[in-house]
Order: structure tokens, then sequence, then C-alpha cells
């Protein structure tokens, strides 16, 4: 099994990262009814110990679910992210090999669907897409757990690609499960250090395609 990490992961935008903050960053002042800039230090506070935005926004009080299908309606990862044929032919590919493929996001349903729809991808291309609608956001172990349960196989038997050690890899691989960091040094919670997705794709291709 192989499983995805989303944003940061398969696309890299620097445009779309800058616009979802911005519009993070607002969409908070106003569900608090604060300033952006106390938005923003408030957020960047709660991040120091909680990690990331998902957690953040809980502990501020918002709720998950209702931001991010708030914040899926405020932006269009289409006018940043463009189409990738070769992440969609190789998530297509490894399934009918028989792999199965899932997606895993801290983001809600709504967003992650745009992204992937973005990418030329669509949640149907994946057996399972994971996201904080209905698990823990990382690095909680919840939704790893229920991606492997539902897909029927083993945290030894999946291979987790994502961009970030602490907050993906290292639950990943406290499970047992092999990982592949993007874009990023090296790090103790990965098995392989990759450059690019295109490059974690081949990787993937040795890994997962030659033993089947």
């Amino acid at each position: 099994m192989v499983i995805f990490d989303i944003d940061g992961t398969l696309y890299e935008s620097r445009e779309y990262e800058v616009e979802l903050g911005r519009t993070i960053v607002s969409l908070v002042g106003e569900m608090l009814g604060i300033s952006t800039d106390d938005a923003r230090q408030r957020l960047e506070s709660e991040k120091k110990t909680s990690l990331t935005v998902s957690s953040s926004i809980a502990r501020l009080g918002i709720d998950r679910r209702h931001f991010y299908t708030l914040l899926a309606e405020r932006i269009e990862p289409s006018r940043f992210i463009a189409p990738d044929p070769l992440v969609a032919e190789i998530v297509r590919t490894l399934r009918l090999a028989g792999v199965k493929v899932a997606a895993h996001t801290n983001s809600g349903a709504l967003l992650a669907g745009k992204v992937l729809d973005a990418l030329g991808l669509k949640t149907e291309d994946f057996d399972i897409v994971m996201t904080s609608d209905e698990a823990e956001p990382k690095p909680a172990p919840d939704g790893y757990i229920r991606i492997t349960k539902r897909a029927g196989v083993s945290p030894s038997e999946a291979v987790y690609v994502g961009d970030r050690p602490l907050i993906e890899l290292r639950t990943a691989k406290t499970l047992g499960m092999t990982t592949i960091l993007v874009g990023q040094c090296r790090s103790i919670w990965a098995d392989y250090s990759i450059n690019t997705i295109h490059e974690a794709l081949k990787l993937i291709n040795r890994l997962i395609l030659d033993d089947t």
C-alpha cells in the first residue's frame, strides 16, 4: 500500500501556499472576531505547540470541520496548481497493479477534493481519502490506523510519502511504515529522502511495482 500526503507532497506551489496562509488567517480573524494581525499572532503561537493549523484552530475554539468547509468556499487551488499527468498516471498505474493507494491530509474533504481536481485527479482515483473531517489530524495516529485497517493491510505493508518529518513521517515510522520524505534534507524519520514527487514516484515504482 502507498499513502500520499497531499499538500506540499503531490505538488509544489509557493503561490498557493501564500494564498492559503493568507486566507486561513483572514478566516480565523473573522470567526474569532479579532483583527488579522491578532489572528496571525494567535495562530503562530498555537502552532509552536500544536505544530499544525488543524490542531491550532481547535485549540482556539474553532470547529475544525466548519472551518475547512468555509475555507474551501473561499479559495480556488486551480488558480495556483497545474495538472500533473505523471502523478495522475502513477496513482492509476499503482491501482491497476493491485496496489492500494490512499491520500491523507489534515485538510477537509471539500478542499482536498479541489486540490486533487487541480492536479488532474479525483477522489475516486484513490482507494481511500482520509481527511480531518473523519480523523484526528496528523501527527495523531488516528488517520494512519484508519487507512490501513480500511485497506486490510498492516502498517508494515505501507509506504508513506510526505514532506514534513515531525508532523507526518514520525508517526508513520513509529507505526512501522516505510517512509519517503519529499523536498527536504534527510531526517531520522525518513527511510528515503527525495527532492521531488516525480523522483519519489520513480522510487515507488522500484519499491512496489517491481515486486508485484
